[in-house]
């Protein structure tokens, strides 16, 4: 059966150097090409690391493709811009929630066909687009330690900052137990503590001893946020959800079948699954031998599992806490709403990083407002390139404002499943890593030898997580030009970025010294608005010296006379979509906050940057 898979890479809108003009982006067209896993070459080990049986009911999914963004996805200081400048209200959505309302299907959407549906949300009508996790090939003598390769002990070193941070893990389920995720998870804590009354448990068809039936299977098959109002034959059911008498716990509000917060979803002590609806994100629930049910977890782990702890691995960010957020069942399957709504629920919980490592090949409107609702609330997406071993990228990661993630192989070449492309931002390890997984009724088991990128786009999403808590006040644009800036380059030659590299390998090590150590400058020219009616999206943005290869473009965005500067990618699609022309103009570097500088010489956009003066490299 042929399914649509959706990528999860994160291959960033990297920006070149001021005086490339003539760069060429390819086309991004992503085609998923997640082959399946091979059992036999998948190893899957205890914490001991000694091997165990791979049976069916261990299978570890090594998906590496869950979703395709790209671009430097960043709060933009453009998003305070005078109302005058801002364009039209179509591209914004009045409430994180909007885009979860008014949803309508025809009926149960059957997740195992290639159906094409189609749902209405406010009179107009978007195809129900299909996002599922996706395996690389693995590679049984690929062994290499990608900790070492990325320079992690320099960031494990440096420890955590002052400014305490979050990332979402938009996936499949997740192993909550595990041993790597103690204190871990961010819990809601209006959801949580004592109270005095409960809900009345609610039964599956099993447990109601009747036959399974879309009208008593707790889960929302057609994708209305409303469970059990559908009817007809289905073939998978959710656990019964008991209240806490029916479990013998005390009453509190994580399980007292009520939505004590108000929020809309009931007892979300802990993140919310949005492919079948209700408040557990544990994996294997409808599935306990799908394909996927280990994915959420792998991808979690190599983020931010818990460093130090004396068992298991190490992730990247050992600090930052983890909202896992279901949008993908344990076969592998999302959509559309799915991802969309599990974006809104990301923001609505405050977070900071959203990781999407899963993509389809379809361009998706309704997602694309999800996820740029989320940018311009402050908050960074990181996605998967894709393993289609194409010169093309899955979406959302080929949106050049989600910063897009691709993998290389330990020698650092691109790895041979890994797709490239103009939108590329970075490339890090995928190949041969270690992860916690979810394996039955077991809190301390690991996958190893998984391939994708679904796996090199958490590298990148929890050091981002940690940037950001040792820069606080730098916008996502300047800490994603920093991990572009920071890149090693030497894949690039000449270049300031390639479509098969983008603006290089991830240098970990370069990234957090640049964070932690502000840098000290004689004299930088930065480009800054000369009036109030003009914009730039960063007071930091300035011109490259010649050590350095810039990674923000510039963009001048005209509308009958009337000419404004942008270095957003979010702002010049906005803007472009309102009827506004669009015309790159060269590539500068990015500051930070922490940056100490003699002189500062403010250039006049006008003159400099539309008439491209030669002294500035424009």
């Amino acid at each position: 059966m042929n399914k649509k898979y959706i990528w999860i890479f994160s291959p960033l809108l990297l920006f070149g150097l001021i005086g490339l003009f003539a760069f060429s982006f390819s086309s991004d067209r992503l085609s998923s090409t997640d082959n399946t896993r091979q059992d036999s070459e998948q190893g899957l080990v205890q914490d001991n690391k000694k091997p165990v049986s791979n049976d069916s009911s261990q299978q570890a999914s090594s998906s590496g493709s869950y979703g395709d963004s790209q671009g430097s996805s960043s709060a933009n200081s453009f998003a305070n811009a005078s109302s005058s400048l801002a364009p039209s209200s179509k591209h914004k959505s009045d409430s994180v929630y909007e885009q979860s309302a008014k949803v309508s299907l025809d009926g149960v959407v059957d997740r195992s066909s290639d159906q094409k549906v189609t749902f209405s949300q406010n009179d107009d009508n978007y195809p129900l687009i299909s996002y599922q996790t996706q395996a690389a090939p693995n590679d049984t003598n690929a062994v290499q330690d990608w900790t070492n390769d990325s320079g992690m002990q320099t960031v494990w070193d440096a420890g955590y900052g002052d400014n305490e941070t979050t990332i979402a893990v938009i996936d499949s389920g997740f192993s909550l137990q595990h041993q790597e995720f103690t204190d871990r998870w961010l819990f809601n804590s209006g959801e949580s503590g004592v109270t005095l009354s409960e809900n009345p448990s609610q039964l599956n068809c099993t447990d109601q001893e009747i036959a399974l039936d879309a009208s008593c299977n707790l889960i929302d098959d057609d994708f209305d946020t409303i469970v059990d109002n559908e009817s007809g034959a289905v073939g998978i059911e959710n656990p019964s959800q008991l209240n806490c008498t029916d479990q013998e716990l005390d009453l509190d509000k994580s399980c007292n079948l009520i939505d004590d917060d108000s929020n809309g979803y009931v007892d979300d002590n802990l993140g919310w699954d949005f492919i079948n609806y209700d408040f557990s994100v544990e994996a294997g629930q409808t599935n306990p031998l799908g394909d996927t049910t280990g994915h959420g977890t792998q991808v979690s782990g190599i983020a931010a599992a818990t460093g130090n702890n004396g068992v298991g691995i190490a992730g990247v960010n050992w600090y930052s806490k983890i909202l896992p957020i279901q949008a993908i069942d344990d076969d592998g399957y999302g959509n559309t709403l799915t991802v969309s709504r599990a974006i809104d629920y990301a923001v609505a919980r405050g977070v900071d990083v959203i990781n999407l490592s899963l993509g389809s090949t379809e361009y998706d409107a309704y997602l694309r407002t999800a996820v740029d609702n989320a940018i311009e609330a402050g908050v960074v997406v990181v996605a998967a390139a894709g393993n289609d071993s194409c010169n093309c990228i899955r979406y959302p990661a080929n949106f050049p404002e989600v910063y897009s993630v691709g993998a290389v192989d330990q020698s650092g070449d691109v790895a041979s499943f890994s797709n490239t492309g103009a939108q590329m931002d970075l490339m890090a390890s995928g190949v041969s890593l270690i992860a916690p997984t979810w394996v039955q009724a077991a809190d301390n088991y690991y996958a190893t030898a998984i391939n994708g990128t679904s796996f090199s786009t958490p590298i990148v999403s929890g050091l981002l997580a940690l940037l950001k808590s040792h820069q606080p006040d730098a916008s996502w644009d300047e800490l994603t030009a920093l991990l572009s800036e920071t890149a090693d380059k030497a894949k690039l030659g000449s270049s300031s970025r390639s479509s098969g590299y983008g603006f290089g390998l991830l240098n970990a090590s370069a990234a957090i010294a640049r964070a932690t150590q502000p840098a000290s400058l004689d004299y930088v020219i930065q480009l800054g608005p000369q009036l109030t009616t003009e914009f730039l999206g960063s007071s930091r943005a300035r011109v490259c010296d010649s050590s350095n290869k810039g990674s923000q473009a510039v963009y001048q965005l005209t509308f009958g006379r009337t000419n404004k500067y942008t270095v957003s990618e979010l702002l010049n699609y906005q803007y472009s979509s309102d009827g506004w022309s669009s015309r790159r103009v060269g590539y500068v570097c990015s500051g930070l906050p922490t940056d100490v500088i003699d002189t500062i010489r403010s250039i006049n956009l006008v003159s400099e940057i539309k008439n491209l003066h030669p002294k500035r490299g424009f």
